[in-house]
């Protein structure tokens, strides 16, 4: 059996309020491509399809299309949302879906999730142990305290209870079809996963809270699909253990990071797995130093004549009065996008300017994170503010659609 296995697509997402749908739309008729080149039975896409959870119609139409034209070739498909995710929004279509081969889990309910994967004469070829990011209120219990480390201890906890409970289902259904590949899914931050500062993550249990050890996973398992982190990566040392990280460029603390996915063949005991490159026509390039070596960079990148979304960093301890309106000389009518330009002292306040974009092109996360910006905050503290205003803005959301269908 071949497999694919992507996460973190991010559709929707902007960079300092430049929308790149076009990318996203290249990226998905490359991977289209990709399925049908490699001849790819089953396509993981372990979580985080979107970048919000109201997705706007366009980048909807791009994820619908992309699941139609991967169906007719035949291959079976797997989508476990991600925190950034709506769940019932993913869901919606999976009845309809399912009949393309296209499994859809959201909404975590572990009747749902060990999907069987059949070929064309209905034999049972892999089982897929698909498990959604799990929320608090997913697995939350009554008896909960509300001390932080107690409630880390029961997340945690209650995040390997219903693993363990879809890894039984998976060995028992197993039985009946012996010898077929066993694989499993999940958006989630296991520990020994590494993640780099400004790579466009916004990771909600990064900093202790909600991590996993890899050990979770048993060791029978012929594969484990893993989205979250936006680095590709093996997990623990553990070679059939991974994650496909994002594969776009999605933050400028991945300047110069090349994108990819995994391509892995299963035969019986036997295991490959080989990272595919993602072809990119736009580079994002963070660019640091004093004036001069900024305004040499840029001038090198407009000469280059290639896409780039560029962030300039100023290390320098120098008066920045009209430096930005010095560096966006250097680009204008070039095909080099000068987006954000930033302090990289402290000295100065640490401010930033992002050029382009304005609160029209940002998401109600974005505008909490802009608040939280500047605010001295340990970074244990600001991931528990950021998970509370998103299970706040998850409950609007799903008030809202409640509403709507009544």
């Amino acid at each position: 059996m071949r497999l694919l296995h992507t996460s973190d697509w991010h559709l929707g997402k902007s960079l300092c309020g430049m929308r790149r749908t076009e990318e996203q739309a290249e990226f998905l008729d490359w991977l289209a491509g990709l399925v049908l080149r490699e001849s790819v039975d089953l396509l993981l896409v372990a979580g985080d399809v979107f970048d919000t959870g109201t997705p706007g119609s366009g980048v909807q139409r791009l994820y619908y299309r992309f699941l139609c034209s991967v169906a007719e070739s035949g291959c079976s498909v797997v989508v476990v949302a991600g925190n950034h995710d709506s769940p019932s929004l993913l869901d919606a279509p999976s009845d309809i879906l399912g009949y393309m081969n296209v499994f859809v889990l959201g909404v975590a309910d572990p009747e749902r999730e060990v999907v069987s994967i059949v070929d064309g004469d209905g034999e049972v070829i892999a089982l897929v142990g698909a498990v959604p990011y799990l929320r608090e209120r997913d697995i939350r219990r009554s008896s909960w305290s509300d001390d932080p480390m107690d409630r880390d201890r029961a997340l945690v906890l209650g995040i390997e209870e219903h693993y363990s409970r879809i890894f039984e289902a998976m060995e028992k259904r197993s039985e009946s079809s012996p010898g077929v590949p066993r694989i499993a899914m999940g958006h989630l931050f296991a520990a020994g996963g590494k993640v780099k500062e400004d790579d466009g993550s916004r990771d909600l249990y990064v900093g202790g809270l909600g991590r996993v050890g890899a050990d979770l996973f048993p060791d029978w398992l012929d594969y484990v699909a893993l989205g979250h982190i936006h680095g590709a990566q093996i997990v623990g040392g553990r070679e059939r253990c991974r994650y496909s990280g994002s594969p776009m460029t999605l933050g400028f603390g991945e300047s110069g990071t090349e994108k990819s996915v995994y391509l892995v063949d299963l035969e019986g005991s036997d295991f490959s797995c080989r990272a595919v490159p993602v072809p990119s026509k736009t580079e994002v390039v963070s660019l640091k130093g004093n004036r001069h070596t900024l305004s040499e960079g840029l001038s090198e990148l407009v000469l280059a004549g290639r896409p780039c979304l560029v962030e300039a960093v100023l290390c320098d301890d120098v008066p920045f009065s009209s430096l930005m309106e010095d560096l966006q000389s250097i680009v204008d009518g070039s095909s080099v996008d000068l987006l954000r330009v930033k302090d990289g002292t402290g000295i100065n306040g640490n401010w930033s300017f992002d050029v382009s974009g304005g609160l029209e092109s940002m998401t109600e996360e974005d505008v909490f994170l802009r608040r939280l910006e500047g605010v001295p905050l340990e970074q244990d503290v600001r991931d528990s503010y950021v998970a509370m205003f998103r299970e706040i803005l998850q409950g609007v959301m799903d008030q809202d659609e409640e509403e709507a269908m009544s």
